[in-house]
């Protein structure tokens, strides 16, 4: 018995022996693999022939697991600029086996022609700015990944693109060369990842009894759960939609949307999310341009949606209605143990083979029709590769990680809804928990305390409407660590009472339905790196390229002069819908790059910082000078000091003037003393409105943004009475 377990021993160390000295390279990578709890595959793409000559690689990030990379695909020694940590001896020798040096800060000038050096870009600007060796550019996609301290090891793509930098060497022509090379790498990783159902898919295998999806209604499904509700309904709806390439969906954020989301998509359909708060005549007109035959809905939604005023069975006659209630009541109890013994013992790849119709990266996801907040909606065309990088871009803007739970509370029909609150957290492996209503603060805050959500995004309205509820309290949005606003301006006096009853911070955000949709995002400031201004929507996400340019031209307009906000990136959207002219006149072509023209007046600060300035749009023509509406609510908002008013302006035909602007004002302030302070006040007397108007409520669409059609609208009404 000695004897065998001496031989054991011995066939071990000889086998490790046998790794150490002729495997090394795959030993070093292995062994990375364990430390990170993932499975990679490495690419380095771009001018790989740069680095087989001595070099320094400035990088966008650098880690050990980067250096292997690069060192795989040069035969020179690679040196990494490492901050102090203390390895094990045996590892330190398997990275000189392979030829990977630690090198400090105070070491990169010795190291000089002596091989590869790889560093951050704040270290080369500071070490090597005039120094005469090849500098590289290499970007890095795929490091950032949502890591799960669960044991779940998932398959990551690492791709790292080199490019020679050539131009003047300056921080500013560096930043701006690394942020073009980031777009391009961008476009390239997502091209080497699955369809979003494989993604999908790999998660819920491997996630077992974990929670996946839940909602207010007391549903909760694991993975494995959430994965046998998927294949139970797809065998269910798969015959009825068969030669149907568009389906209507018309449901809230919950477990059975996000179930309805995942059968359509591995079927291979494209989304067609209808917007249920949008009038009747815009819903019917979004039905028909899509070419939608069938919509999924349920008899329980519509009877909510109708007592709320919105009756969208009567639109919805002309279509197929499949109600989710009849086709749940033909699964049975048998169907589902077979389904759940499908997925306990059959592989991730015959599950796939089963299970998800293949697609390419460049098919349409989803079809979502635009707020409609400023005219007719239009058709936004949303590809895999859209909706893939976007949910990655976001990702790492959030750092999400495995322990963050994510508030599914924005509607399905609203890009910032599906992107980032439904399908993000589904294909990265997050928890989601839903509700329907936005607008239910106290139900929403016991589902934060029930499930520790972590992640929380919305509009300035709806926490508006947070901060004002009694029911919700502080203790309940205790374990939320990032809440993030977006769709609209978010409004100083919301955050800061947000701030001051809750202690959390809300970090504004900025994103349209064409830019899948986000686009950028404050978030906390790190040691020595500014992540976060007051006032500005922040910093691009990574692989997102801002230019202000003029808006005839879309010549760049110099720093620090205002601007149209014109954005690219792999975010940016197939098109609209049976429309190429109107996709012409938003999307413009530049250095090899799709700009989308966002219709925002800008500024950008040297630090990449974006303030939204006004809508081109909403601006009103006063005695012979463009007036910004915004810049008008601002000024009032100011002078009236009151958080329980809410303002909109509206400009509208005037025969004498051409045009004048009308104020619609909800809330408690009185009219008469509204205009007599701005009448007083030193406001410039061409931005004071000629019109005060009482209303109700300002006009809304149902992500909680400013309707203004919709304002418009009312405001001739009231005009029109007063006359």
């Amino acid at each position: 018995m000695l004897a065998v377990f001496l031989l054991v021993i011995i066939l071990v160390v000889l086998i490790f022996m046998g790794l150490w000295m002729i495997w090394s390279r795959h030993l070093l990578w292995w062994f990375l693999e364990f430390s990170e709890q993932h499975y990679y595959s490495g690419r380095v793409g771009g001018d790989v022939g740069l680095i087989q000559r001595p070099c320094v690689v400035v990088c966008s990030q650098t880690s050990i697991l980067l250096a292997v990379l690069l060192r795989r695909a040069t035969h020179r020694a690679v040196y990494v600029v490492q901050d102090q940590r203390v390895y094990s001896r045996w590892f330190k020798q398997l990275l000189w086996r392979n030829r990977v040096h630690l090198i400090s800060r105070g070491q990169v000038i010795s190291r000089q022609g002596k091989g590869v050096i790889l560093l951050k870009q704040e270290d080369f600007t500071k070490y090597l700015m005039q120094t005469k060796e090849t500098a590289v550019l290499a970007y890095v996609c795929g490091a950032n990944h949502v890591r799960h301290a669960d044991g779940r090891k998932t398959r990551q793509q690492l791709y790292i693109r080199l490019k020679k930098f050539s131009l003047e060497r300056t921080p500013e022509l560096i930043t701006q060369e690394m942020q073009h090379l980031g777009v391009h790498t961008w476009d390239e990783y997502v091209d080497l990842l699955p369809p979003l159902t494989e993604l999908w898919l790999s998660h819920a295998k491997l996630g077992g009894a974990r929670l996946s999806v839940a909602d207010s209604t007391g549903v909760a499904l694991s993975y494995h759960r959430f994965l046998v509700a998927v294949m139970s309904l797809q065998e269910q709806l798969g015959p009825m939609l068969e030669g149907q390439d568009r389906i209507g969906v018309c449901l809230p954020p919950s477990v059975a949307g996000c179930t309805t989301l995942m059968v359509l998509l591995t079927l291979g359909k494209t989304l067609v999310n209808l917007n249920y708060t949008a009038a009747p005549a815009s819903l019917q007109s979004s039905i028909e341009e899509a070419g939608v035959r069938t919509i999924i809905t349920s008899h329980l939604f519509v009877q909510t949606l109708k007592k709320k005023g919105f009756d969208v069975g009567e639109v919805f006659t002309k279509s197929q209605i499949i109600h989710l209630e009849d086709v749940r009541r033909r699964i049975n109890k048998l169907t589902l143990l077979q389904n759940l013994v499908k997925v306990k013992l059959f592989s991730f790849n015959r599950l796939r083979g089963m299970l998800i119709a293949p697609v390419s990266l460049d098919s349409v996801v989803a079809i979502l029709f635009s707020s409609g907040s400023e005219g007719k909606p239009k058709g936004v065309e949303l590809t895999q590769k859209n909706i893939i990088g976007n949910a990655k871009q976001a990702a790492e803007l959030m750092e999400a990680n495995g322990d963050d739970v994510m508030l599914g509370l924005l509607p399905i029909f609203h890009a910032f809804g599906l992107t980032a609150t439904t399908l993000l957290p589904l294909i990265e492996g997050i928890p989601v928990v839903c509700h329907p209503d936005p607008r239910d603060a106290v139900a929403i805050g016991h589902l934060v305390q029930q499930y520790h959500g972590t992640i929380m995004c919305g509009t300035s309205t709806f926490f508006r409407l947070y901060a004002k509820s009694r029911g919700l309290t502080k203790e309940m949005l205790k374990s939320l660590r990032y809440v993030v606003a977006g769709a609209e301006r978010l409004q100083p006096e919301v955050r800061q009472m947000f701030e001051e009853k809750f202690e959390k911070t809300i970090y504004e955000g900025y994103g349209t339905t064409e830019l899948t949709p986000v686009a950028s995002a404050n978030r906390p400031d790190k040691p020595n790196q500014v992540n976060f201004k007051k006032g500005t929507i922040g910093k691009m996400v990574p692989g997102c390229m801002a230019r202000i340019v003029d808006p005839q031209t879309h010549q760049l307009m110099p720093q620090g002069e205002a601007g149209m906000l014109a954005i690219t990136g792999v975010n940016v959207m197939k098109g609209y819908l049976n429309n190429p002219s109107k996709t012409s006149e938003v999307v413009f072509e530049e250095d090899g790059l799709r700009f989308y023209k966002t219709g925002d007046k800008a500024m950008m600060d040297a630090d990449g910082f974006v303030t939204i300035l006004d809508r081109y749009s909403r601006f009103a023509k006063l005695g012979g000078e463009m007036v910004s509406l915004t810049a008008v609510e601002n000024q009032i908002v100011d002078l009236l000091k009151d958080d329980e008013t809410e303002i909109l302006t509206v400009a509208v035909p005037d025969i004498r003037k051409g045009e004048v602007v009308v104020v619609l004002v909800a809330g408690s302030a009185n009219i008469d003393q509204l205009k007599q302070i701005v009448n007083s006040s030193s406001m410039n007397n061409l931005m004071k409105p000629d019109s005060y108007f009482k209303v109700e409520a300002i006009p809304k669409l149902g992500t909680g943004k400013s309707d203004f059609t919709a304002a418009k609208k009312l405001a001739l009404e009231l005009v029109a009475k007063a006359e």
